[in-house]
Order: structure tokens, then C-alpha cells, then sequence
């Protein structure tokens, strides 16, 4: 595997090969989502960028979400994500990038339909320090000043990750 084409591609081929939504990964969206019980996700509507297999949209219209709308740039993710949400009528899975959604005619959307940012790569150590030494929180400071100008929640995967590290 080429690691040299980012972790979209690292995370596609994790995706493709680890594909099923196990049981303890409802533990784990629970962990990732603490502030919010399942009963809460009942009429919520759920934006899951960089969607992976889908699992997070898949627990959160478990949970009685009204709507799950899956967002992913590589297509093997998203051949999964939509196995994975096709019992749900109510979710919707799309090849696009967080940076192609259009904030300038999403932003009226999204605090009314979403409570809680979650971004993947963009928290990621190879997509902060792309060049060696030189971190560029500049994604990372417009999604946080969005969130918190529609109090809306954030919560960020973990900085080092095995599969996305720069290759030094």
C-alpha cells in the first residue's frame, strides 16, 4: 500500500478490509459521543463526514436519529457505508470532501439540523503537519469557530493515529 496518498486512501483500505459494524463499536460510539445518551439521538438529524463504514451513522439512527446523511471521498468507504446503512431509508450516503459540502450554503443548514461537529482528518497529525515542523491549524480554526458561533459541540479523534501519521 502507497502511504504517500494520505490517509483517505490509508483509511478506504482499513474500511474495505474491515467492514462489518461490530457490536462493541456501539460501546465505542458511545465513548466518542458523551454527551449524549441513545434516547437523545431520537429526532436528531446526523452529518457523518468522512464516514468510514458508517458506523457512527449507523448507531445514531439505531438510536432513532430522523435522518443520517454519510459523507466519505474514498469509494471503497463508501461501498461500505452504504451496506452498512442500507436497512435505513432514513440515511443518505455521498462521495464528497468536507472541504467540497459549500459552508457558505450549508451553514444556515447545519445548526439547524446537527448539534455536533465530529471532523476525522482534519484532526489528524498528517493533515495538521503536512510539511515537517511547520502545523497548520487553519481547517481545524474555521470548523471550531463555526461550531462554536452556532453552539454546536466538537469532539475530535485522536491526534496520533497509526494510520495517520506524516512518514517520517
Amino acid at each position: 500500500m502507497d502511504d504517500s496518498t494520505g490517509s483517505p486512501d490509508r483509511f478506504g483500505y482499513e474500511w474495505a478490509k474491515y467492514d462489518e459494524v461490530r457490536p462493541d463499536y456501539e460501546r465505542q460510539f458511545q465513548r466518542w459521543t458523551p454527551f449524549f445518551r441513545p434516547e437523545d439521538w431520537k429526532g436528531k438529524s446526523v452529518l457523518d463526514v468522512g464516514c468510514g463504514t458508517g458506523r457512527n451513522s449507523f448507531w445514531a439512527l439505531t438510536y432513532g436519529a430522523d435522518a443520517a446523511v454519510a459523507i466519505d471521498v474514498d469509494l471503497r468507504s463508501l461501498d461500505v457505508a452504504r451496506r452498512n446503512l442500507e436497512p435505513f431509508k432514513n440515511a443518505s450516503v455521498l462521495q464528497t470532501s468536507a472541504y467540497d459540502i459549500g459552508f457558505a450554503d450549508f451553514a444556515a443548514l447545519l445548526p439547524q439540523e446537527a448539534e455536533l461537529l465530529v471532523p476525522g482528518y482534519e484532526m489528524k497529525r498528517n493533515e495538521i503537519e503536512k510539511v515537517r515542523g511547520q502545523l497548520d491549524f487553519s481547517v481545524l480554526d474555521k470548523l471550531f469557530a463555526f461550531a462554536k458561533a452556532h453552539g454546536m459541540l466538537v469532539r475530535g479523534h485522536p491526534l496520533v493515529w497509526y494510520f495517520a501519521n506524516p512518514p517520517w
